[in-house]
């Protein structure tokens, strides 16, 4: 657990007092590395009777571990008493709650042969159950915390001052009035939070969804004789709508997009986008020009320069061939009869074509420069239902579920995380301060533990370390405080 920063701590500074005892050393060893491993491991402390000696550095060795084994236990058991209280609490808030409950308790209580009308009975058992575990967790909240000051206190003393220290925060904790380190060690191994494992939690799962699982058995094998006769109609619409679908998406909408892209950032000629046939442009344009000399040639009563003519035709310029065509014009009947006029027409709708073709032209060129952000967008489509289904496919395989439960890890270590600044604003001198000391190492915890569903793995040593610091005793509030503004700057990003 996240506090057992203290036990690691304390374990060296016994050390530097002396080694354990044979029989201890392999408990020690196990506790120092369950704690940098960030996880608790249940021990069985041998009997005071087959330690080789009861020396104060000995009893203190084993009154640490008995520390260890009771704030873990209550680290583990408390949490899902609470969250039983507020299952209760919530269960017994509606009278809708009230009757799917007593429908998920009826065999219970049957089998029980318990009396009692379905809607008055739960409501009772309902407040029952909420008033036992709300007693619980706040009983052994407040023990905790005062289990935790009370031991810690003791650092400062000398060893046997230190020991008798020691064992009056385990008595107390154990409810023991007056008992040697064998009783407490004992009292340590069946204490009340290691047993409570099922008295103060949420029905189980059998309890709760035995419904549900009754409607499976009653209709599970109808449905599966009807799809088993539907076997044929169902691979059919698998094939057709799954196995084409992926099959299209990813070779028309992945693959052919994929190469489209490769081919422009290449320049390959076969990928180009085009409007019109390459060498439209220059064909019609050189046969205009051919057309224009040879008409000049024939009707011009003048000598011209060809050679000129023809880079005027290039550049667009008809002037020459526009007077010919304005001569003809004041004569049109004759011109017409001739066909001279009828050429003049065809030339100037050559002309046009030309136009045409160029403002095509420009349309291509425009086009081939955005041809390869037209092939991303066309991917972009596949591309993002290509990841969703990949993320959906790795929750399934590494969460074990389609839908994680990233969202409520983020509001419950939001909540904790509230709760424990409000806890360290508190004053000292109140009289819950034993509870409140408890109730945040709950909250830390909580932090820890739905942290580490959260942070990327390879930060998971500078959570650890900046967790531990609020449940760090040796620190002031207002630094404490500090560590919390810390971490919503540091790890804010991930929830």
């Amino acid at each position: 657990m996240i506090t057992d920063k203290y036990v690691l701590e304390a374990l060296d500074s016994l050390a530097t007092q002396g080694p354990p005892a044979k029989e201890l050393e392999p408990l020690v060893h196990e506790v120092r590395r369950a704690i940098r491993q960030g996880k608790y491991q249940p021990l069985q402390l041998p009997q005071l009777d087959q330690l080789s000696s009861q020396d104060p550095l000995l009893l203190n060795y084993v009154a640490l571990l008995c520390y260890y084994i009771l704030t873990n236990q209550c680290l583990l058991q408390l949490p899902p008493a609470y969250e039983a209280a507020r299952y209760f609490k919530a269960a017994k808030s509606t009278r809708h709650n009230q009757m799917l409950y007593s429908l998920q308790t009826a065999p219970e209580r049957l089998w029980k042969c318990l009396p009692g009308l379905p809607t008055a009975w739960p409501r009772s058992d309902l407040r029952k159950r909420y008033n036992e575990c709300e007693r619980f967790a706040r009983h052994y909240t407040a023990a905790l915390g005062r289990l935790m000051v009370e031991f810690r206190a003791s650092d400062k003393l000398a060893l046997e001052d230190s020991l008798e220290q020691k064992l009056k925060a385990l008595r107390t904790f154990l409810k023991l009035d007056s008992a040697n380190m064998a009783q407490i060690v004992q009292e340590t191994q069946n204490s009340a939070v290691a047993s409570s494992t099922t008295a103060y939690r949420v029905p189980s799962l059998a309890t709760r969804y035995w419904p549900v699982a009754l409607l499976v058995l009653c209709y599970g094998p109808t449905s599966l004789v009807a799809l088993w006769h539907s076997r044929r109609a169902i691979q059919r619409f698998l094939q057709e709508n799954v196995v084409d679908f992926a099959r299209g998406l990813l070779y028309n909408w992945v693959y052919v997009p994929l190469k489209q892209v490769w081919a422009t950032v290449r320049h390959d000629e076969d990928s180009s986008i085009a409007v019109m046939s390459k060498g439209t442009l220059d064909s019609e344009s050189s046969s205009l020009t051919r057309m224009v000399v040879r008409f000049v040639r024939e009707n011009s009563s003048q000598s011209f320069d060809e050679d000129k003519l023809v880079s005027q035709v290039e550049h667009g310029d008809l002037t020459e061939f526009l007077e010919i065509y304005e001569n003809q014009l004041e004569k049109p009947v004759r011109n017409l009869i001739t066909g001279a006029l009828v050429r003049s027409l065809l030339i100037q709708l050559q002309k046009t074509k030309v136009d045409g073709s160029l403002a095509l032209s420009g349309i291509d060129r425009m086009l081939q420069s955005q041809q390869l952000v037209f092939g991303v967008v066309a991917l972009s489509p596949a591309l993002l239902i290509i990841y969703t289904t990949s993320v959906s496919a790795y929750r399934l395989c590494k969460v074990g579920k389609l839908w994680s439960y990233e969202k409520q890890h983020r509001e419950i270590l939001s909540q904790s995380l509230n709760n424990a600044e409000r806890l360290l604003n508190y004053d000292d001198e109140q009289k819950e301060i034993y509870y409140n000391q408890g109730l945040l190492a709950i909250e830390v915890t909580t932090v820890f533990n739905m942290g580490l569903t959260l942070v990327p793995r390879s930060r998971w040593p500078e959570w650890t370390r900046d967790v531990a610091e609020i449940a760090d005793s040796k620190l002031s509030l207002q630094s404490r405080l500090n560590v919390i503004t810390r971490i919503y700057h540091t790890y804010g990003k991930f929830f």
